[in-house]
């Protein structure tokens, strides 16, 4: 069986998309997981800069070369081998799939394709006969016809129990990478933990820098690279502490009117910031 597995994410996330794509591959190396292309598709309609970079999966050049294909949205993590749980799903339908909840509610924030079952070329022509930017992700989503027929296991929102395959931390102020009181915090911490021991060597010692480097930069929270390196047992990282803290989702968030020129200068304020403190 042969999967991929394409990740939507900003610079912003590479700490959080890392964790995620490590957790997949710590039950199956084999797994391609990447980041999506980017088309440069944007909205007004609450539409981050990879929103509906989703929908175009179907379109690259590999997708026929494999019998599964997912998209991801970088603030998840995956705690069960998803090869596995492929092989116990029995999905009818069209071959293109999201989570069904039990209410009025819907999220495209974990799509399945069945590359032998999907109709390609009914999808293009739908995509095709839309203005996908007159319309959310989600409702474009709905119109090119998934079925909502996965399992609430498959995007838990915001929780973990026994049957989770994927957490999803959909709120960004909550997250636990930015938020260390997240009711969630120490399962991810944990979680974190056991991706990092799955890591060959190099990518540990990449992974560790970028980890300073975005708690710095305001990527990530100080706090949570401090406990993670301090569970690892890593006593020679020193994770530096920025003189400010702001949540890089801000900008990304409509409902808070936060310069994004501002979060710019801030960002490169903390750059320098470390810089300085390595001479020193």
């Amino acid at each position: 069986m042969k999967i991929a597995v394409y990740v939507g994410t900003v610079p912003e996330t590479e700490v959080p998309y890392i964790l995620l794509k490590e957790s997949i591959r710590r039950f199956n190396n084999n797994i391609a997981v990447t980041e999506c292309d980017q088309f440069n598709v944007k909205s007004g309609i609450d539409a981050t800069p990879f929103s509906y970079n989703r929908v175009l999966i179907p379109l690259y050049e590999d997708f026929d070369n494999y019998d599964f294909v997912f998209y991801l949205d970088s603030d998840q993590i995956v705690i069960r081998d998803l090869t596995q749980q492929l092989k116990e799903l029995n999905l009818s339908g069209n071959g293109f799939y999201s989570v069904n909840y039990d209410f009025d509610y819907f999220q495209s924030s974990v799509l399945l394709w069945d590359v032998r079952k999907f109709n390609k070329q009914n999808y293009v022509n739908k995509l095709s006969s839309i203005n996908i930017t007159s319309y959310s992700v989600d409702e474009v989503t709905k119109i090119l016809g998934v079925s909502e027929c996965l399992g609430q296991e498959w995007n838990m929102l915001d929780w973990v129990d026994k049957n989770s395959i994927i957490t999803h931390f959909t709120y960004m102020p909550t997250q636990p990478w930015i938020n260390c009181n997240s009711i969630l915090y120490k399962f991810y911490l944990k979680e974190s933990v056991n991706v990092f021991l799955s890591m060959s060597q190099p990518d540990k010692e990449s992974f560790l820098s970028k980890l300073n480097s975005a708690s710095v930069t305001g990527a990530i929270n100080y706090v949570f690279a401090r406990d993670l390196v301090k569970h690892l047992g890593c006593i020679d990282i020193k994770i530096k502490k920025p003189l400010i803290f702001i949540p890089y989702w801000l900008i990304y968030n409509r409902r808070v009117p936060f310069n994004k020129l501002l979060f710019k200068m801030y960002f490169e304020f903390n750059k320098l910031y470390a810089k300085i403190s390595k001479v020193l």
